[in-house]
């Protein structure tokens, strides 16, 4: 499966979710939107031009973020353990 049909596939699980209860208001909309750029400043500071490794971080689930993917929290809205994660991964700071 290649990265591009990879991505597409986890689109279409977002936004399957995208129905529920989380993403109904168009706050929640935005503060999930403004989460993604704030996010993808610091992913790509961490990975820098490898989008492929970058895009498998983002949406495989890791044990320093109890089993969940980054994608699932920054939808979720809590961004602050997600860059949390990225600055332990960026000093080489494993728990």
């Amino acid at each position: 499966m290649s990265v591009r049909s990879r991505k597409r596939e986890h689109y279409r699980r977002i936004l399957g979710r995208s129905n529920s209860v989380l993403l109904q208001s168009r706050s929640a909309k935005k503060c999930c939107i403004q989460g993604w750029k704030a996010i993808r400043r610091d992913v790509r500071r961490v990975f820098g031009a490898d989008s492929a490794m970058a895009w498998e971080w983002f949406i495989t689930p890791a044990m320093a973020l109890n089993n969940q993917s980054p994608v699932d929290l920054v939808v979720a809205g809590d961004l602050q353990l997600v860059r949390d994660h990225l600055t332990k991964l960026e000093y080489g700071v494993y728990m």
